[in-house]
């Protein structure tokens, strides 16, 4: 059995998250697959600068003989930046995702597993416990050639945590020759949304956007999810919460909750690897303004006061009741034999 790890790859500000993962992933990993096009998500001609990156920068000598580098050029719709394009744009992201299929599936065998994973998500192999885990995980899901990961999210900085739980996703070959209608696009869009169950350790770290303000402002740029503009960008930064295109609601949707607001958090054992808190220091960005909390309250004072608490409180409450008696209605459904029974086949259909 083999771990293959691909990824997608854009431009040289990702280099020291590249290099982060490498170091990480290392121990268990059998090969990365880098997907790279000379174009951005975006439309633009962005060049092709893995391959001199990974060759010129002697940090990536351990690692250079487990890599290899898929290269194409090919440009999609150009994608106008004073709007929300995001179906345009992950045309080509889903387009680039995919040029490890053909690769993975002549290379390995049916019990080889491939991880579908951004350059900025990484297993973290170096921790003895996670590693026991992943493995015991791993043997369980072998038969359904499926396993969903628990992934734990930083945005901007590497102690800046986004602290709802996410997953990603890793399947064998013959996962994927049982479901030859599922791309790895589609794979990894719809089994890592939401959190996997049943694990006690954070296997995977994710570190978006951590990048100086230049690099992030580029990345809105070149990256799939558009219409954020610089201004958008700096005040997220300066209250420290996610950015949401002004064209579909900025104000109306953003919400003091934990789906948008993130936290600078102390690094643990658990949230975070060892290598990040050792060199903690010369990785942080630094971008946040660190009295985010109090620009919150002066640039969002709505979100402060005792109605909107209320109110919000109310909401939170409704929405979990309606979920309890929709799961005890869905219950008795299935105790008198009149709810439906979605099977796999059928749910991939839809997609």
């Amino acid at each position: 059995m083999k771990i293959v790890d691909t990824f997608l790859f854009s431009e040289e500000h990702e280099k020291e998250l590249l290099l982060l993962k490498f170091i990480l992933s290392d121990k268990y990993i059998d090969e990365w697959v880098i997907c790279e096009n000379a174009y951005s998500h975006q439309g633009d001609y962005t060049g092709l600068v893995a391959r001199k990156l990974i060759e010129t920068d002697n940090r990536f000598a351990p690692y250079r003989a487990k890599i290899t580098i898929i290269e194409r050029e090919k440009q999609f719709e150009v994608v106008d930046k004073t709007k929300v394009q995001d179906d345009i744009a992950f045309k080509c992201e889903n387009w680039q995702r995919n040029l490890a299929y053909d690769y993975f599936i002549e290379k390995y065998n049916d019990e080889d597993w491939l991880v579908l994973n951004d350059v900025d998500e990484m297993i973290d192999f170096t921790d003895e416990g996670r590693v026991k885990e992943f493995f015991e995980h791993l043997a369980i899901a072998a038969g359904e050639g499926m396993l969903r990961l628990p992934r734990l999210r930083y945005w901007y900085d590497f102690d800046n945590q986004f602290t709802l739980p996410r997953a990603s996703v890793m399947c064998t070959k013959a996962y994927l020759l049982a479901h030859t209608q599922l791309t790895l696009a589609l794979i990894r869009k719809h089994y890592s949304g939401g959190s996997a169950q049943g694990w006690k350790n954070n296997i995977i770290f994710e570190y978006s956007s951590c990048f100086d303000v230049a690099h992030i402002v580029r990345k809105l740029d070149t990256n799939p999810h558009t219409g954020i503009s610089k201004q958008v960008l700096l005040q997220a930064l300066r209250c420290n919460h996610l950015t949401i295109p002004q064209q579909v609601g900025h104000r109306k949707q953003l919400k003091p909750t934990p789906a948008f607001f993130l936290k600078t958090v102390e690094l643990t054992g658990h949230n975070s690897p060892l290598y990040v808190r050792q060199h903690l220091l010369q990785l942080k960005t630094n971008v946040v303004d660190k009295n985010y909390e109090a620009n919150r309250r002066k640039d969002y004072p709505q979100f402060y006061t005792p109605y909107f608490k209320y109110v919000d409180a109310f909401k939170t409450s409704a929405r979990k009741q309606k979920k309890f008696f929709s799961k005890k209605f869905q219950f008795l459904l299935r105790r008198v034999g009149l709810a439906k029974t979605v099977t796999t086949s059928q749910a991939e259909q839809k997609w």
